[in-house]
This record gives structure tokens, C-alpha cells and sequence, in this order.
């Protein structure tokens, strides 16, 4: 399809989802297998390791502010993420993590403007536009993507703007880039659908943490995963229950939901909501939790992400037990008691030889 048949969808786009014109970021893994990455590795790589929670949501009317919702959907041959209000997928670590076997392209803005364009393989960035500007473009490759933006050139060349199609021009010109480079198309059927969102947690520290568990632990992590999963579901449930007492997180929704999965029960959607929304009453902003030095909120941030590692562990506990991002919360929330918890995980292994 041509470049300029590619702008004329996504000025028609843009007119009908004028809330996507304003702030948008949308990510595209074109991977070098023949077929998209499940969504499921979709989000470890988003978290680096972890295990965030997917839900099926519609995009529109989503608002669980603080936490980043992605929205997740094969395209063609591709892998399209989604963010309605956020930038999270924009982030150089993330698209690294992304990029790993595969091909990344970004798109971002929001309603003060931070146009960009990013490219990536390979686990690495070859190339940021900024402003949506070729002639602003950074980056060690830039000559990998010097062909596939000429329409934002041709964009470029088209100022001065006078009325609002060229004002979205760069834009429009953006997205031709990014469905021609992946063949991916973002259309209003694909908007319009309920779609798997990936949750992803207010970060624990500044910069972005990586959430697997063997990123910092790496020994207790292997012996974990090699262990039985009553074994497992119990280091979980063990570190729920800690995390409970310690911070006071004794609230019905904790306290059924614990009982649930220690039961052998599955977390049903209520009580998954229940523990969500337990968590986002806690937060108040994409800021990380944990506070340096004496941070006069420092204990009520520190609960509000000890509910993080303890939702996270239900969770996980609830199904096969097999990552322990929790373990990695639990870690950052508890800090120099963090020795008591491991060895009460390590006494559990310890049992089963």
C-alpha cells in the first residue's frame, strides 16, 4: 500500500479517535519468527522478568490510574501494544527488552506535544526521531532507517501547517512508517474491540527495576523454579502472608484471597478486583514507591507496595507458580528485612531436599 493511501487511514483515524490524537503511544514488535510473541512474553519482557497481571478491558473507558494499562493484540505478522493515556512501552529500557529477537517501532505523543519515533532490534535502539523530525534524528543506526521514514521527509517538506490535516501531518506521516515497516495497522475495529490489557505496576524504584526475581537473587530463584509447585505456591503464599502481617494489610479482600489459594482455589474476578482495587487506593501516582532518605510518607508508600508484592503473589500463587516477581517486591519493600523472609523461603526448600 502506498504511503500516501497509509496517511489518508490515519488522518481518518485520528478524526474519529480525536482522545488517540492527543496522547497516544503505540509500540509494534514485528518479531523475526513467523508469528507474534504470546502475550504473555509480551509482558515478562515489558517487566523485565516479571509476571504482570492480563485482563480482558475495554480501551476506552479503561481508568485504573496509577497503574500503566497496555493493551495487547496481534496484527498481521505483528505484535501491537496499545497506550491510551501512557508512555511506558516508549521507555529505551523497555524497547530494548522488546527488541530482543525482533524488530521495534514507536510511536509516542501526548497533549503538550513529545512527538517520537523509535526503532530498535536486536536488544538494541538504532534510531530516535524526536519531534518527528528526520533532521533531529539521533541515534548509532540511523542509516537502518534512513528509507523506511520518507514519508515523515516528505512531511517535513509540505510546511508551513495551516489547517489541522497538516497539522497532523507529521503524525499520520509517522504512523504510514510504522505500518510499513511492521505490517501492523492500527484501525478503529482493532480500537473498538475488548482487548487483553497487560497491568503494569507503579515502579518500585527510580530508574524502572527489572521485576524477575532472578535479576537479583539468582540462586534462590533457580532453586525455586526446580522446585515442586506445592512448593512454589507455598514460598508465595508464604510471602503474602508476611507482607500481610508486617504492614497491617488484613482487609477482606487480602484475607479471602489468601485463603482462596491456600485452599487450592482459583482467584476468581471478583476477588482479582477486589485486590486491585485494594492496591490502587494506596497509590497516588506513577512515582516510585519506595522513598529514599526520611521521606515524612515513608511508611504509608511502604505499604502501599508491600500491597503490590502481596496481590502479585496471590496471583501467581493462583495459578502455576512459576515466577516470583513478588519475591522481588517483597525484597525492595522489606530492604534490611529482607534476610528473615529469605530464609524462611529457603527453610521451605529446604524441607524437600
Amino acid at each position: 500500500m502506498a504511503a500516501d493511501e497509509m496517511r489518508a487511514h490515519y488522518l481518518r483515524f485520528l478524526e474519529s479517535h480525536q482522545w488517540l490524537a492527543n496522547a497516544l503511544t503505540w509500540t509494534v514488535v514485528h518479531p523475526w519468527a513467523e508469528t507474534p510473541p504470546p502475550v504473555d512474553v509480551v509482558a515478562s519482557r515489558l517487566t523485565g522478568g516479571g509476571s504482570p497481571e492480563i485482563a480482558e478491558l475495554w480501551i476506552r473507558e479503561t481508568d485504573l490510574y496509577p497503574m500503566e494499562v497496555v493493551f495487547a493484540g496481534a496484527s498481521g505478522p505483528s505484535m501491537m501494544l496499545l497506550e491510551a493515556n501512557g508512555a511506558y512501552t516508549s521507555g529505551p529500557d523497555v524497547i530494548r527488552r522488546l527488541s530482543v529477537d525482533a524488530r521495534v517501532w514507536s510511536l509516542s505523543w501526548h497533549v503538550n506535544g513529545g512527538e517520537r519515533l523509535t526503532c530498535a532490534a536486536g536488544g538494541e535502539i538504532l534510531a530516535v526521531v524526536p519531534g518527528l523530525d528526520p533532521a533531529l534524528m539521533t541515534g548509532p543506526r540511523p542509516e537502518a532507517v534512513a528509507d523506511a521514514i520518507g514519508p515523515l521527509r516528505d512531511a517535513v517538506a509540505s510546511r508551513p501547517v495551516t489547517t489541522r490535516a497538516e497539522a497532523w501531518a507529521l503524525k499520520t506521516a509517522a504512523m504510514a512508517v510504522m505500518e510499513s515497516s511492521t505490517g501492523a495497522r492500527l484501525t478503529a475495529e482493532w480500537v473498538g474491540d475488548m482487548r487483553q490489557a497487560i497491568l503494569i505496576d507503579p515502579p518500585l524504584s527510580a530508574p524502572l527495576e527489572r521485576r524477575g526475581f532472578g535479576h537479583v537473587e539468582p540462586d534462590l530463584d533457580a532453586r525455586l523454579r526446580h522446585a515442586p509447585e506445592a512448593v512454589r505456591r507455598a514460598a508465595l503464599l508464604l510471602s503474602a502472608r508476611d507482607l500481610t502481617g508486617r504492614f497491617g494489610l488484613d482487609e477482606p479482600p487480602i484475607e479471602d484471597a489468601i485463603d482462596v489459594v491456600a485452599g487450592g482455589g482459583a482467584l476468581g474476578e471478583e476477588l482479582r478486583w477486589g485486590l486491585l482495587e485494594t492496591q490502587l487506593q494506596l497509590h497516588d501516582g506513577w512515582v516510585p514507591v519506595i522513598p529514599e532518605g526520611d521521606d515524612p510518607d515513608r511508611a504509608e508508600r511502604l505499604r502501599a507496595a508491600a500491597v503490590v508484592a502481596v496481590r502479585l503473589a496471590l496471583l501467581e500463587a493462583a495459578g502455576r507458580a512459576e515466577n516470583f516477581e513478588a519475591l522481588t517486591c517483597a525484597r525492595w519493600v522489606l530492604g534490611d528485612e529482607w534476610p528473615s523472609l529469605r530464609s524462611a523461603v529457603e527453610d521451605l526448600l529446604t524441607d524437600v531436599g
